[in-house]
């Protein structure tokens, strides 16, 4: 867009290519660019604002939303006692292991495998699926294989049984844990 010169002589305007200032001649007035009097370049818009996003999905139990029985230890305390009895666990199974053999030996590997996968059996239900009550239908059968490989084990080796009994107590609150947390969301 061009600007107009305003100058000395206000009959006559010069146009003026911005940037540049021009006398007029014979005359003592200058024509000078003038941002001031420029109309303005409008400003490239904004782009359009996103979507805002959909609304959380409902929360259901097995999460932190739902009823707790008071007695439940702090989310802090779970690893720290998950970590040793897993430790415990294997150290069990080796003793166990190495101490038997032929069907004795093939029917502890078989036990404990099979407790090894309902135990995490019971982790994907709780808390991956989210279903506490078929979580403790699960980790009903969990608690009679741990019976049995504590037996089994200590049958073998007694270090072994001995080693398994942290896990099979915790396992046996985590059960009482589950049943509360069942109790409480039976409305949700």
């Amino acid at each position: 867009m061009k600007d107009l010169c305003i100058g000395a002589y206000p009959e006559v305007d010069l146009p003026v290519v911005a940037g540049l200032s021009r006398r007029w001649p014979g005359s003592s007035a200058a024509c000078e660019y003038r941002p001031w009097s420029r109309p303005r370049r409008q400003s490239p818009r904004p782009p359009p604002r996103a979507p805002p996003p959909p609304p959380p999905a409902p929360r259901r139990a097995g999460t932190a939303a739902c009823g707790k029985p008071a007695w439940q230890p702090p989310s802090a305390a779970f690893p720290l006692v998950w970590t040793p009895l897993y430790g415990l666990i294997a150290l069990a199974g080796a003793r166990a292991l190495d101490r038997s053999e032929g069907p004795e030996r093939a029917a502890f590997a078989r036990g404990y495998a099979l407790n090894l996968a309902l135990n995490a059996g019971w982790t994907a239900l709780f808390f991956g699926a989210r279903k506490p009550g078929a979580a403790l239908a699960e980790i009903a059968a969990l608690n009679v294989s741990n019976l049995v490989l504590l037996r089994r084990a200590a049958r073998t080796d007694r270090p072994a049984g001995a080693a398994l009994a942290p896990y099979v107590a915790w396992t046996l609150f985590a059960t009482a844990l589950n049943g509360a947390i069942v109790g409480l969301n039976r409305g949700r």
